[in-house]
C-alpha cells in the first residue's frame, strides 16, 4: 500500500460511536427482543435537559469526546457525547442521563449493565 494514496489510508479508518461500541460489545442475556415501555426520544432530550439546566457553571453539556487508536493495522476513532462533564473537580465527574418511566430497580438488568459500560468507556476516554 502506498502511504500516498488517500483511498487505501481511508479504507483503513474506522469512525465507532461509544454508543455502538456498547450495543454491540456489550450486551448479554438472550436473543429475544426486550419489551421496554420507555419516554420516547423527545421525551428523553426534554429529560435530559432539565437536568442540564438544574446544573451549575462548572458542568459542560453534550459534552464532545474522542480518541484515536491504532490496531490490527486500523485506525479507531471512538468518539460520544457525555450528557453532563464536570472538569473542575478532581477527579473529573461524569454523568450520563437515562430517562425511565420506572425506578432503577425495574429497569431490566442486562439494560443496566450496558449503560454502566457505556459511563465506563466515557470515563475512560
Amino acid at each position: 500500500m502506498s502511504a500516498g494514496n488517500p483511498e487505501q489510508a481511508a479504507a483503513k479508518l474506522v469512525k465507532l460511536s461509544v454508543g455502538d461500541l456498547v450495543n454491540l460489545s456489550c450486551r448479554r442475556g438472550d436473543l429475544f427482543a426486550e419489551s421496554v415501555s420507555g419516554p420516547n426520544a423527545r421525551e428523553g432530550m426534554r429529560g435530559h435537559q432539565t437536568i442540564q439546566k438544574q446544573r451549575s457553571k462548572e458542568w459542560q453539556a453534550e459534552y464532545r469526546l474522542k480518541k484515536s487508536f491504532s490496531l490490527n493495522g486500523f485506525e479507531i476513532q471512538l468518539q460520544g457525547r457525555v450528557d453532563l462533564l464536570n472538569d473542575k473537580t478532581f477527579p473529573v465527574v461524569i454523568e450520563e442521563i437515562k430517562t425511565a418511566y420506572v425506578p432503577v430497580v425495574g429497569i431490566d438488568e442486562n439494560r443496566q449493565f450496558m449503560h454502566l459500560a457505556q459511563a465506563k468507556i466515557y470515563g475512560c476516554l
